[in-house]
């Protein structure tokens, strides 16, 4: 109202000004009466009024459209607080339970971690305990072990004098017993090695005896056994052609075939004329007549000897002289000696001495017998005297009987 009295006064608008479409109809209707000026004004007043309505009707629609949206988004923010609060409640509860939970297995890991610690602490010192004894026996063995090895160190003089011993005295049955002469050299070479070893000046007059044994050694087994044996052995692959006792030359061997083919031939003329019941039974009889003849041979003692026997009479030679070669080659002397009379004996009863392979034969086991029978062993009495007189032989023990710890 105050912003009406400080305006002029308005002139009033007229009915053409307000709504001049109005009177175009009008006139296209029809004509009616006219308006008066009075009705065709319209108050300045009346106009504003219809402007405030509708902003009014506007602003309060929007002002409850503004209210109701503010209303949902305060529902909605509401809601969502609601669920954030649910939901947070909800965590706060759990991660109580949890913390609970947790709480109470520190709580139980604090009583392990104490019980832990008390056995930790009783096994410490049952191990430290234990290490004490452990420490106090270690000592014990290590004394126990320096004693032992004293005595060892003492011992090994000892051990190595036995075995110098026992090699002796091996070499000494080797050469008496066995009659082998390389054997005893071996064993003498061993105990002049294990002498050696030693690196005593009393071992010098047993070693200068060994070596002098030695040499006698070699002297006396200078044979020549392997090809000896090679010798038998060819002599025993050519038995079947050495000649028996009493045997023919060849010519005349020969000669009574020779007859006997003449008189074979002569006969078979003289029959050619005769009947042949006579002719077929002579021709059946004389090839068996000649394998017959064929069979024997006629000696100077007048006996007949057959292949079979002569073959039985080459495998009994080839089996002597079989015995005196493994004889020779294994050292057996009894079995070789013995072996080389019975060959001999059994060559001159059934073989020709002249023939030059049973004269070689007989010469070849008449020098082996020679040689093994004629042959002096040396004597080992220096060496054992030696040894007695070194003060090796048995030694006496300078340190007391230790008694070990037992575990």
């Amino acid at each position: 109202m105050t912003q009406k009295k400080h305006q002029p006064e308005i002139q009033p608008i007229t009915a053409e000004e307000i709504s001049p479409p109005m009177e175009e109809s009008t006139s296209e209707v029809g004509e009616e009466k006219p308006l008066t000026p009075e009705e065709t004004t319209v108050p300045l007043r009346r106009a504003y009024g219809y402007w405030i309505l509708t902003l009014f009707v506007v602003f309060t629609g929007s002002l409850v459209s503004v209210s109701w949206y503010g209303w949902k988004l305060f529902e909605t923010n509401a809601a969502r607080l609601d669920s954030l609060m649910a939901t947070q409640q909800r965590d706060q509860r759990a991660l109580a339970d949890k913390l609970e939970q947790t709480n109470g297995q520190m709580s139980q890991l604090s009583a392990n971690w104490a019980t832990q610690e008390k056995k930790t602490g009783e096994q410490i010192t049952q191990t430290q305990q234990t290490t004490g004894k452990l420490s106090e026996r270690l000592t014990a063995l290590e004394h126990n072990l320096a004693a032992i090895q004293n005595r060892l160190g003492q011992g090994e003089r000892a051990w190595k004098a036995a075995e110098i011993g026992f090699l002796l005295t091996r070499a000494q049955e080797r050469l008496s017993i066995a009659q082998d002469p390389a054997g005893a050299a071996v064993a003498l070479k061993l105990a002049d090695q294990r002498l050696a070893a030693l690196a005593l000046p009393q071992t010098l007059p047993i070693r200068a005896a060994i070596s002098d044994a030695l040499i006698q050694l070699g002297k006396v087994d200078d044979f020549d056994a392997v090809g000896m044996a090679l010798r038998l052995r060819r002599a025993a692959e050519n038995v079947s052609q050495w000649p028996l006792i009493g045997a023919q030359t060849a010519s005349a061997t020969t000669e009574p075939i020779a007859t006997v083919v003449t008189e074979s031939t002569a006969s078979t003329t003289t029959t050619a004329n005769e009947p042949w019941y006579v002719r077929w039974p002579r021709a059946v009889w004389h090839p068996v007549a000649v394998w017959f003849s064929r069979q024997f041979t006629l000696t100077r003692s007048d006996q007949a000897v057959k292949e079979s026997a002569r073959a039985s009479d080459d495998r009994e030679t080839r089996l002597w002289l079989t015995a005196v070669r493994e004889g020779l080659l294994s050292h057996d002397m009894h079995q070789m000696m013995s072996s080389i009379v019975e060959a001999q004996d059994w060559i001159a009863q059934h073989y020709a001495p002249d023939a030059p392979d049973v004269s070689q034969t007989l010469a070849a086991l008449k020098a082996t017998q020679d040689f093994y029978m004629g042959r002096q062993w040396p004597s080992f009495a220096p060496i054992f005297k030696a040894w007695d007189t070194s003060g090796l032989k048995s030694p006496t023990a300078t340190s007391p009987i230790v008694q070990e710890a037992q575990p």
